[in-house]
This record gives structure tokens, C-alpha cells and sequence, in this order.
């Protein structure tokens, strides 16, 4: 059963973080991931006010403006197809966004949440740039529209690192099919007709099949992930026919 946090409800503490368990996948509807499970502990998942950017050696590069979906891309220009981190440089203030597997989640660092360039330079372009000529740029919405995303990234990631699942993190998947209303089944248990939003256990995606009459079943092996941020993705299978 799942509880209703009251609105004055206190942040998580390691206790209850360390108290959380499941077995089956969550449902999520339309809700975050992030706010179920803050129903589902009775407690509010804390939000650092600033997500930081470190160089490989420590020292502070910018700070994360946002989380860039596909969808949410005006313009490209030469560059890789999002999502991306937007980032506001310390030193000139200037935003630029890089490819989220080109940065390393630091959990359980100086703070619960920030982002470690993988090598000494961080591969990025410039975000909105003020003039706008032909060199590598990307065009999306203001950062104050992508602080919602952001916040659930950032909360999912507090999680994740502070229930002990950096190993094994909770994701936040929506199931679809092409043709749509495929059976979702996880291992032998029905969970309804695509499209569904679970949050699930990477190491549960093996599990994932879809069946539909007059087509062939779909599984692990043949589905299609489109990763949108930070552990969340959607997964698609394209049912073929017998």
C-alpha cells in the first residue's frame, strides 16, 4: 500500500532510506519515480539546491542547469543527439551541454549528488548561444523550464546512493510496443498492456518480455532503450509477426 506524504513531512533520514525494499517492480502511472518513493518512505528524498561539475582532479568546473531530452531539442547543430546536461561554466557564466555518458555520477562524494568529468577536458557546445552562426550549437528551452527534469534526476540519483542501489540502481522505464496493447510481463508475472511507467531494477530488465497475438515475443535480447536521462529510459519493442 502506498501512503500519502504530508505536505510538511520531514527529509529521509539513513534509516529510512536503509528500510526500503521491494521484490516486484513499482508502478509509477503518471507520477515521478522520485515522488512514489518519497509516498511509498513517508519522508521527502532531499534535493541538493546545487549540483556541482568537477574536473577529473577535484577542482570545480561549473554548475548543472538542466537535463536536455531529445524531445526537448530545438536545434542542433553538428553535434550528438541529447540528452544532455546543460552547464553554466564558473568562470564565464557561459552554457554549454555535454552528452550525459560523457560525465560520471559522483554519489556518495562531498556531495550526494554531482557530476566528475570522465578526462581532463569536457566535450560540449555551446547552449543558446547569443549569436548564432555555424559553429556546433544547441537550441532548447530556457533552464528554469528544465529544472522539473533536473529535480527528478537529482533525487533519483540521491536515492539510488543513499538506499545502498548504486550497484544496482532503481530506474524509471516506460514500456512501449509497436503495435501498441503488447502483454508486459516480468518473468512469469502479467503487468497490464503497453504503454506502462514502472520504476524497475536494472538487473530486473532481463526479465522483460511482451507477447501479443499474431507476433512473435519480444525479450531482452530484441527491444530497443532510449535512454532520456539519468536512469530513466523507454524501452521499445517492434512486435514482428509469425
Amino acid at each position: 500500500m502506498i501512503t500519502t506524504v504530508p505536505a510538511t513531512a520531514a527529509e529521509c533520514s539513513k534509516d529510512q532510506y536503509a528500510q526500503f525494499s521491494y521484490k516486484e517492480p513499482i508502478p509509477l502511472g503518471n507520477d515521478s519515480l522520485h515522488s512514489v518513493i518519497s509516498r511509498i518512505l513517508e519522508c521527502e528524498i532531499e534535493i541538493p539546491s546545487e549540483i556541482n561539475v568537477y574536473y577529473n582532479d577535484g577542482m570545480s568546473f561549473g554548475e548543472v542547469k538542466g537535463l536536455l531530452g531529445d524531445k526537448m531539442i530545438i536545434e542542433e547543430i553538428g553535434v550528438y543527439s541529447g540528452p544532455y546536461w546543460v552547464i553554466s561554466e564558473a568562470r564565464t557564466g557561459q552554457q554549454f551541454v555535454t552528452p550525459t555518458g560523457d560525465v560520471e555520477i559522483a554519489l556518495n562524494a562531498r556531495e550526494p549528488f554531482a557530476l566528475t568529468m570522465k578526462t581532463g577536458r569536457l566535450p560540449s557546445v555551446k547552449y543558446n548561444p547569443a549569436t548564432q552562426g555555424v559553429e556546433p550549437r544547441v537550441v532548447g528551452p530556457a533552464v528554469t523550464e528544465l529544472l522539473p527534469d533536473l529535480r527528478n534526476q537529482a533525487a533519483l540519483a540521491v536515492f539510488n546512493a543513499s538506499a545502498g542501489l548504486g550497484g544496482d540502481p532503481l530506474q524509471e522505464i516506460t514500456f512501449r510496443s509497436e503495435p501498441a496493447a503488447a502483454s508486459l510481463w516480468f518473468d512469469d508475472s502479467f503487468k497490464g498492456e503497453t504503454e506502462k511507467r514502472f520504476g524497475i531494477a536494472r538487473s530486473q530488465l532481463n526479465t522483460v518480455k511482451m507477447t501479443l497475438e499474431g507476433y512473435e515475443e519480444c525479450n531482452s535480447s530484441h527491444y530497443r532503450r532510449v535512454d532520456t536521462g539519468y536512469n530513466v529510459a523507454t524501452i521499445t519493442c517492434e512486435m514482428k509477426k509469425q
